[in-house]
């Protein structure tokens, strides 16, 4: 619950800072823009040095920075006032912010969705003028075999998978389940996205992350608690903890320290510290279009992707680990499952949010190789979880015996 509620609330930041500001489309702007009266202005917020490595043709600049220390109307500048604002930075949420702020001195204004990288990328209407970057023909194919042959593979076996898993009681299967659910559902996104908005939904790559940050969460439970309790024995009170011969004495049978819990209390705080990485990369803006066997295909990460991955998903992992630490610390009575569980809540958006900076970092410029390695890291998961599953089969998938009792004549005939 904690890593589904924790996923919900960007949707509803989403919309509070972005979504709700008023906006147009790249086509409606360049229909206003065009027309006779000049009363409307295509206005870039970025900062001046971006504005003149290259814009918009006909913008003007405005930085975001001066708008922000606007308090009154009388200080839009001249050539602005009395006038239908039009304002574009990179990918439309830095413009977003600007056109909350003026809209509360009373300019009429608006955004430009998907900002200069949608701009460039419409082009005339007919061909995008976003940078043309080739690709070889293995790289072609692979992109194809990637996205129309591994990606179908392994949903089929994850959807197999669950419904193996449909009926499992134990914890940590149960945990995989639902991780494999979560999982199904965010490439199913992934998938809408690709097939019918061309990349370019926010909400469908929101819910593709969203989905992979929470089956992380589950996953990780999974493991923790088949590992706590299948291997370790380190919660079952009436099980030998595997870890007693390290410890000397066991916190089970006398009043000693726990070592696997001053562990952890350790690694805890060292865990918070790596959940502060992404905080620190910057964002990777890179837009280009390609040829795939004859077919035009655009390349860029959604910059409101990367603000989940980057920015959301670490501090919400940091509030977690934190409450994972101090329920370690401070509760009395069997602090280790509640522990566990904020634990596992919080490597969900820890780890989705490093891959995903490894892989932006990595291949910026060569985005398709992001997909494939993705692809393929996810199709390993999958592979993964189910060699696990079949190895263990024997032991894991343990039926309950229901004893049914006999009637007592029919028990005298047996005698």
């Amino acid at each position: 619950m904690a890593a589904i509620i924790g996923g919900l609330l960007p949707l509803g930041l989403f919309w509070l800072f972005f979504a709700r500001v008023p906006s147009v489309s790249v086509p409606e702007a360049k229909r206003l823009l065009e027309q006779t009266n000049a009363a409307t202005v295509l206005v870039d917020v970025r900062p001046a040095s971006a504005y003149e490595s290259g814009h918009a043709v006909g913008a003007v600049n405005w930085p975001r920075e001066k708008i922000s220390a606007a308090s009154a109307v009388q200080d839009v500048p001249p050539f602005l006032r009395d006038k239908k604002l039009l304002l574009m930075c990179e990918v439309g949420l830095s413009s977003a912010l600007a056109v909350d702020k003026l809209r509360t001195l009373g300019v009429d204004v608006r955004g430009v969705r998907g900002g200069l990288v949608a701009w460039l990328d419409y082009g005339d209407g007919k061909k995008s003028n976003l940078p043309f970057r080739p690709m070889s023909g293995f790289e072609q194919w692979l992109a194809v075999i990637i996205a129309f042959g591994v990606k179908p593979v392994y949903m089929l076996v994850s959807l197999l998978l669950i419904i193996w898993l449909w009926r499992q009681r134990a914890a940590d299967l149960a945990a995989l389940r639902w991780g494999l659910i979560w999982f199904w559902i965010g490439e199913n996104a992934c998938s809408i996205d690709f097939l019918f908005f061309k990349r370019s939904s926010d909400f469908w790559e929101y819910l593709h992350g969203y989905g992979m940050a929470v089956s992380f969460s589950f996953v990780a439970y999974a493991f923790l608690e088949g590992f706590d309790s299948r291997v370790i024995k380190f919660s079952p009170e009436k099980e030998r903890c595997a870890a007693l011969s390290l410890c000397r004495a066991c916190a089970k049978y006398t009043d000693a320290p726990c070592g696997l819990k001053r562990l952890f209390t350790v690694m805890i705080p060292a865990l918070m510290a790596l959940a502060l990485m992404p905080l620190s990369a910057g964002f990777q803006l890179n837009a280009y279009v390609t040829d795939i066997l004859g077919t035009i295909h655009n390349y860029y990460h959604l910059a409101s992707s990367q603000l989940f991955e980057l920015r959301y998903c670490p501090v919400l992992a940091l509030v977690l680990l934190t409450a994972s630490w101090l329920v370690l610390l401070f509760k009395k009575d069997r602090p280790v499952p509640t522990s566990k569980v904020l634990l596992a809540a919080a490597v969900g958006p820890m780890n989705f949010g490093m891959l995903r900076m490894f892989f932006v970092a990595t291949y910026s410029d060569r985005l398709g190789w992001f997909d494939v390695w993705e692809e393929l890291t996810e199709l390993l998961f999958v592979l993964s979880a189910g060699v696990v599953l079949w190895v263990f089969r024997h032991s894991l998938f343990v039926k309950s015996e229901i004893a049914v009792q006999a009637p007592a004549g029919a028990a005298a005939a047996r005698a």
